[in-house]
Parts: C-alpha cells; sequence; structure tokens
C-alpha cells in the first residue's frame, strides 16, 4: 500500500542518512595523483587504476628473473602519452632507479628527461636502471637477427641490445619497448619477443590484443576500449584490468 510504502522508505533514508554513498562509474578516467603516490624504492611502476569497484592503484612489479620486461602496445597519441608521462614521473620519485636510458623515434611524444640513441649499447649500461624504447618498430638498428650467416668477428648494437635485454636482469636492468604494430613484429622477430613476458595493452581490436597477450583460442579477449588497458604476466599467468591515467588537456 501506499502507506507502507511510504513508511519503508523513510526507514530507508533513516538508516542511511549518515553512510557515505560510493558510486562506481567504469568510463571515468582517473586524473594523475599527487606527485608522493610515485615515491618507493622498489622495482614497481605506478600505471593506472584497476577497473574494479575498489579501484585500487595498480603497479607493475619487476622481479629479477629473466624475462621481466614488458611490451607496451596500442593506438592512441593521447594514451601513450599519458602512459609515457605515468614511466616518468615513476622513474623521478623512485630512488632505487641509477638512470632511465630514454630511446624515442615518435617526434609526436613530448618528454622532459634525457634521451638517447642506439650507440649506448655499445657501452656499459648502469646497474638498476630502466631502458625505454618508444616506437621499437622503427628501430631497425636494434632489431634482432633471425639467423647467422656465419661467424662474426664483432657483435651488433642489436646483438648487444639482444644480451642486455636477456640478462640485463642480473644488475637490475629492465627493458620496456612500445610496438606501434604487435601482430607485424611478432612475424618478424617471435623469439627476442619471448623476452618480454610483461605485456601492458592498450585501445586494441580484439585480434591485436589476443595476439598481445597470447590468449589461446579457448578463452578469447573482446578489443580493449579506449582509455582502458590489459596487463598480463605471461609468467604467472595473472592478468589485470585497469584504467589509465589521463592528463589535464584529456
Amino acid at each position: 500500500s501506499r502507506e507502507n510504502l511510504e513508511k519503508l522508505l523513510n526507514l530507508i533514508n533513516t538508516q542511511n542518512y549518515n553512510k557515505k554513498i560510493k558510486i562506481y562509474n567504469g568510463e571515468y578516467q582517473p586524473t594523475f595523483p599527487k606527485e608522493s603516490s610515485f615515491i618507493n624504492e622498489n622495482f614497481t611502476l605506478l600505471i593506472g587504476q584497476e577497473l574494479h569497484f575498489k579501484e585500487n592503484n595498480f603497479k607493475i612489479s619487476f622481479k629479477r628473473e629473466i624475462g621481466n620486461n614488458l611490451i607496451i602496445s596500442g593506438r592512441g597519441k593521447q594514451e601513450k602519452q599519458n602512459i609515457i608521462n605515468s614511466l616518468i614521473m615513476n622513474f623521478s620519485n623512485n630512488k632505487k632507479f641509477n638512470k632511465v636510458y630514454y630511446l624515442n623515434q615518435d617526434e609526436d611524444i613530448v618528454v622532459d628527461i634525457d634521451t638517447y640513441d642506439e650507440t649506448i649499447f655499445n657501452s656499459e649500461i648502469e646497474e638498476n636502471s630502466f631502458i625505454v624504447i618508444d616506437s621499437f618498430d622503427g628501430y631497425q638498428e636494434l632489431h634482432p637477427e633471425q639467423g647467422y650467416g656465419g661467424l662474426q668477428k664483432e657483435l651488433s648494437v642489436a646483438d648487444k641490445f639482444k644480451e642486455i635485454v636477456e640478462y640485463g636482469y642480473k644488475k637490475n636492468i629492465y627493458t620496456i619497448i612500445f610496438i606501434d604494430n604487435f601482430k607485424r613484429s611478432q612475424v618478424k622477430f617471435r623469439d627476442f619477443l619471448s623476452l618480454f613476458e610483461l605485456r601492458l595493452g592498450f585501445n586494441l581490436n580484439e585480434e591485436s590484443t589476443n595476439a598481445l597477450l597470447s590468449v589461446s583460442n579457448s578463452s578469447l579477449l573482446k578489443a580493449i576500449p579506449k582509455n582502458q588497458a590489459i596487463f598480463s604476466n605471461l609468467i604467472t599467468s595473472d592478468m589485470t584490468y585497469l584504467k589509465l591515467y589521463r592528463g589535464e588537456n584529456d
């Protein structure tokens, strides 16, 4: 009856009057947190928030194990810029990192850290460091050779880079590469990409998503929508859906 309905509504209103109500909006993209959120002394990178009601901060952890390198692949200039901004915030506020070697061939990306070129691999890479390569597709000098036609007197830059990717973990040296077209790169150097067991995909179609995250045909994933991402650890088979941070002008 209308009378009982009003009594019930009044009772509900009284019981919840002083309680905080949280409304979860899965479409909302979080802004960058305070700089203090990026401060830590571990080999972890704060990237975004989990796509979950609790909206926990999501961090990618690097362990001293072979294969602990990261591939990031997706479409969209602004999303890519925001991810790189997140990485720089981590690098700038982590006392554990000695140095960041940033190589970039994408003129649309703006960064405020020192940049390098492929000649750095002819010298010693410092311990406790990260190597970040944007648009790895275009770095022909660093692409590993698929076979050897004979004995080589001297290692190429690509060979030296591959050695760092494969054995750098022994000195806490980890590599992050951005790949614009993962499927094409996968065909060119599949064995080399197996050294990157950590994968982060954003704004990808269904086919590219499943190729990047090495998903079997029995459990195919859907496309990754704009401003969202999926992180996968191929070693542990863990997978996390997350929302990326947005910039001030997004």
